[in-house]
């Protein structure tokens, strides 16, 4: 099993330090092949701590907003594309849901939204009759210039005591992390081999 604490790979014979980002090693006598193995699963358990941060991490914004969001008929999902097509112009749902990194089903569904609340319009431009262009209604406008800026607002609030170096530190790793993914994942069995100690 890998442990899910932050601070210690599953491994006797390593310990996950966040400050210097690697593997500390405390028995350096041992076989390259289970040093090697003990790496991958004390970077795995590391990585695991990692992304279940940021999953904690947008938990507590989607409901610390949802508040404020529900007043202006937006849910996190909504002020996302919102978001997008206010600041593009002419984009497909197939260019929104790319830009978001979201497949294009729940893209398609929360553009349906919009649409039934009044906050987009669906287009065919002349030179592609195939696509359709999510552009803003007058109302859609109105709430835009309503939750966007509270938007900007709120987060700069929240993250006022921490520096912009840092700020831009994290964005860059996080995309990297996220570019780094692949699109899909190994199943369970393959991933099991990955773990074996015997």
């Amino acid at each position: 099993m890998i442990s899910t604490d932050c601070q210690h790979a599953d491994n006797r014979n390593e310990t996950y330090d966040p400050r210097m980002n690697q593997i500390t090693e405390t028995l350096p006598f041992e076989a390259p092949w289970k040093i090697n193995l003990q790496r991958r699963t004390g970077h795995c358990a590391a990585a695991l701590c990692a992304y279940r941060e940021m999953l904690k991490l947008s938990a507590r914004t989607a409901r610390l907003r949802s508040g404020t969001l529900n007043e202006l008929g937006l849910t996190h999902a909504r002020l996302r594309v919102l978001g997008v097509v206010a600041k593009s112009a002419e984009l497909s749902m197939s260019q929104i849901a790319r830009y978001l990194d979201l497949s294009r089903q729940a893209v398609h569904r929360v553009i349906h939204d919009l649409v039934k609340a009044n906050v987009l319009t669906l287009s065919r431009p002349q030179r592609n009759r195939k696509i359709r262009i999510a552009e803003l209604t007058t109302h859609g406008r109105a709430v835009a210039e309503l939750a966007l800026p509270w938007e900007n607002d709120w987060t700069g609030e929240v993250l006022a005591n921490a520096a912009a170096a840092t700020l831009r530190g994290i964005a860059a790793q996080v995309n990297y992390i996220r570019e780094k993914l692949p699109w899909t994942v190994r199943g369970p069995d393959e991933s099991a081999l990955y773990f074996e100690t015997s």
